[in-house]
């Protein structure tokens, strides 16, 4: 199944569940990765951006990155976070 249009939750949960259908772990892309299982995470979830980690998860997943990650409010989250550290 290709992604089309899926809203965060639901995207995410698909993502979730077809890496699990292909046999991988988060657990196993972040060690893969070098980074942390929360990093991956929260690149699953849309609240931290990778390409890398984005990267290695549409190659499992056979899915083009920029469609498997484009979540409708990334921008206004990363927005939020800098205003939250106080970062302009």
């Amino acid at each position: 199944m290709k992604i089309k249009n899926i809203t965060s939750p639901s995207k995410k949960n698909y993502i979730k569940g077809s890496l699990i259908l292909k046999g991988a772990t988060i657990t196993g892309i972040a060690r893969e990765l070098g980074v942390t299982q929360g990093a991956v995470s929260r690149v699953i979830a849309g609240d931290l951006q990778s390409k890398r980690i984005q990267k290695r998860i549409a190659e499992l997943l056979n899915e083009d990155p920029s469609a498997l990650f484009s979540y409708p409010n990334n921008k206004e989250k990363q927005a939020k976070s800098k205003c939250q550290k106080g970062i302009k």
